[in-house]
């Protein structure tokens, strides 16, 4: 059988944080196909994601010697058929469609609250200010339509706090982007964006919605009550494999 694990380039990842990263899909391979790859990925790569790798392969010392980390582990949530579970939307803020002709500064500035369970947020060597660009371009991208299809947001006391973009994929709804304003949390506006997110969803005559998230991210508890059942899971690590990288020389890690 032939050796298919190779590093591909992600260009648009390198483009948009300057740095070169590549992605591993590393389902069977072994550690010393592991290690021979990521020994050599410094000539080409600053950042390598891996994914699909057997856990038990990235022990603490493979982790140390080839400069990883643990960043994630996806979920991935499915609900079918879609049934928006009733509720009352007017007790907690009004849920309406954004328009790609408004202005996306509210949500701009809220984006990076999406990130707080994001395996960029986690990623010691990892700039927050890069993190935050990144939640900013997503927003601006789901509402100029390239990522997304609806962006819903919700209303509270006259201001924007909260959104979820959401697109159709593969005969499927899939819920992309979601947040909801720190200070508006308990209020119900995160119920009140899934539920009309799952009725855009059978409107389009979709009979499935997928999401996929952090494992330890509490949104998990919010999906289960809407009905979402777990269908998946995958770990992510990180990988810095050029020393001299100037963003792998901020890191503390050794």
């Amino acid at each position: 059988m032939p050796d298919t694990f190779r590093i591909r380039r992600l260009d648009w990842d390198s483009g948009f944080f300057g740095i070169r990263v590549g992605e591993l899909r590393a389902r069977g391979a072994t550690a010393d196909r592991l290690h021979e790859i990521l020994a050599s990925a410094s000539r080409d790569y600053d950042l390598v994601y891996l994914r699909d790798a057997d856990p038990g392969l990235m022990t603490a010392g493979f982790l140390r010697v080839h400069r990883g980390q643990h960043v994630d582990t996806r979920v991935e949530f499915e609900v079918a058929p879609v049934v928006p579970p009733e509720g009352d939307p007017a007790s907690c803020g009004r849920v309406r469609p954004f328009g790609p002709d408004e202005d996306s500064s509210d949500l701009v500035a809220l984006a990076p609250q999406a990130a707080a369970h994001s395996r960029f947020r986690r990623d010691v060597r990892f700039p927050a200010e890069w993190v935050d660009r990144l939640y900013r371009a997503w927003i601006e991208r789901s509402v100029s339509g390239a990522l997304a299809d609806r962006v819903l947001v919700a209303e509270l006391d006259d201001r924007i706090a909260g959104f979820h973009a959401i697109r159709v994929e593969d005969g499927a709804g899939r819920l992309t982007l979601f947040a909801v304003d720190a200070a508006a949390r308990g209020r119900g506006l995160g119920g009140a964006l899934l539920r009309a997110g799952l009725e855009w969803v059978r409107e389009r005559g979709l009979s499935r919605a997928r999401v996929a998230t952090q494992i330890d991210n509490p949104v998990c508890r919010l999906y289960e009550r809407f009905g979402y059942s777990l269908v998946g899971r995958e770990e992510i690590y990180h990988f810095w494999p050029d020393p001299s990288s100037p963003v792998a020389r901020s890191s503390d890690l050794p």
